[in-house]
């Protein structure tokens, strides 16, 4: 569309980090005509040196024309709720490209199933952004439906919404969703399934472009196994008396439990089972190292790169502590540490990162073939996108992924669930408690 003359412009909306990505490393990478690129920055405009940058990047070179590629991370532009909300400094500058586009601009989502709840606050920038001025909008996901068919919403909103045809979610939910009642709360509904899927599909399918990896890339298969650990006595004594209390509280009809408290029980004991437990002053106490030993010794007897995912700090900080003992390892913050990374070498080389902000959209972790999942968050999300970080793009070898289970505990169960493509962080409350009995047997 830039070399047609169509465009001089693109926005891109990411998940942080992967953001700085577009233009640090797959723009020089594919983009085979002139561009320049601006991120936003860490901090915002906080300086008069970053704002006379964004100056000389809104600047349209006539002479020689160039592409204006400018990308944002979703934090950025949250527009809070009420009234009159305060407008994020990124939406003025969003506002200012805008102006400053000659032939027009291209917005694109980049994952864009994060705005799949349509009332969060991000969810209503997006669908803000762009509307009536953009003369392109398109959304990029591979993971469109997590929770299901409801999560198309607001993702089709974003790119137009005379696609789906509904005035509002409620019109929405009402035509696409079989809904229930939400036991002691007047007038409020669950979503328990889809309806009229047939219709829905028809709408969005002349909108929608899908191409799966087998499809255009030559992809190696996958193993999924399991590392075993034994629970101490002390984790053991932990485990039982926090399964006891998340019993209780699903047996007993009278008393007020959500499905958010279950899951946060849940995490509790995924965490004890890991080794560790947060006292009421947030201080972290150690039970056992029995995973994290035993995760080390697989990194030593692998001796090449691995990829080592744990969702909680705690877990992270003890698994390098462990490894800097035995040759060390890098820790994923930022993009700059997977070079940092891959610059070691082939032979024993772990990466530790979070699935939450490295799972996602992260390019480079492909120079590993294993994964090692310390623990897995209750999210589909993060499980389906970190399996991806290693199985994408020039991989060629054979992908094994280990995931650390504790006997005697409900981590097999869970990571089933995942591996079944189902996402219990989105359980409702009678979904959890069929979940927590199926795991008991």
């Amino acid at each position: 569309m830039f070399l047609d003359g169509e465009i001089d412009t693109l926005i891109v909306v990411a998940p942080n980090r992967v953001h700085r990505q577009w233009v640090e490393k797959q723009f020089p990478l594919w983009a085979d005509f002139p561009w320049h690129g601006w991120v936003w920055p860490n901090g915002g405009l906080s300086s008069e040196r970053r704002r006379q940058v964004l100056d000389a990047a809104l600047q349209v070179r006539v002479i020689r024309p160039r592409l204006r590629v400018f990308t944002f991370n979703f934090e950025s532009i949250r527009i809070p709720k009420g009234r009159y909300p305060k407008i994020p400094e990124a939406f003025r500058v969003i506002e200012r490209i805008f102006a400053t586009s000659k032939l027009g601009v291209y917005v694109a989502g980049d994952e864009l199933h994060r705005i799949k709840d349509h009332a969060a606050a991000q969810s209503r920038a997006l669908l803000r952004l762009g509307r009536g001025k953009a003369k392109v909008r398109r959304g990029l996901s591979g993971t469109p439906i997590l929770q299901g068919m409801h999560d198309l919403y607001a993702q089709y909103a974003f790119v137009d919404p005379a696609i789906i045809g509904e005035e509002s979610f409620f019109s929405f939910r009402t035509r696409f969703c079989r809904t229930a009642p939400v036991p002691g709360r007047q007038n409020a509904v669950r979503i328990v399934g889809p309806r009229n899927e047939d219709i829905l599909m028809s709408r969005i399918a002349p909108f929608t472009s899908r191409v799966l990896a087998a499809e255009a890339l030559d992809m190696p298969p996958q193993s999924f196994d399991f590392l075993e650990v034994d629970m101490s006595p002390a984790q053991a004594k932990a485990y039982a008396t926090m399964q006891e209390i998340m019993m209780v509280g699903l047996q007993e009809t009278g008393q007020v439990i959500s499905a958010k408290i279950v899951i946060a029980q849940l995490q509790k004991l995924h965490q004890i089972s890991s080794g560790f437990v947060f006292d009421e002053d947030r201080q972290v106490h150690w039970l056992s190292l029995e995973k994290v030993e035993a995760i080390a010794d697989r990194i030593d007897d692998l001796n090449r790169p691995v990829v080592v995912w744990a969702p909680w700090v705690p877990l992270v900080d003890k698994i390098e502590d462990v490894l800097a003992k035995r040759g060390g390892g890098v820790r994923y913050r930022q993009l700059s540490d997977v070079d940092r990374w891959r610059a070691k070498g082939t032979g024993r080389n772990p990466i530790l990162a979070n699935p939450a902000s490295g799972g996602t959209g992260v390019d480079g972790m492909q120079f590993a073939s294993w994964a090692i999942y310390a623990a897995n968050t209750f999210s589909l999300e993060h499980r389906d996108q970190s399996i991806k970080r290693t199985h994408r793009g020039d991989q060629k070898e054979h992908c094994f992924y280990l995931d650390a289970v504790t006997r005697g505990s409900r981590d097999l169960v869970a990571v089933d669930a995942l591996k079944a493509k189902k996402d219990i962080s989105a359980m409702t409350l009678e979904h959890l408690r069929e979940f927590v009995m199926e795991s008991i047997k």
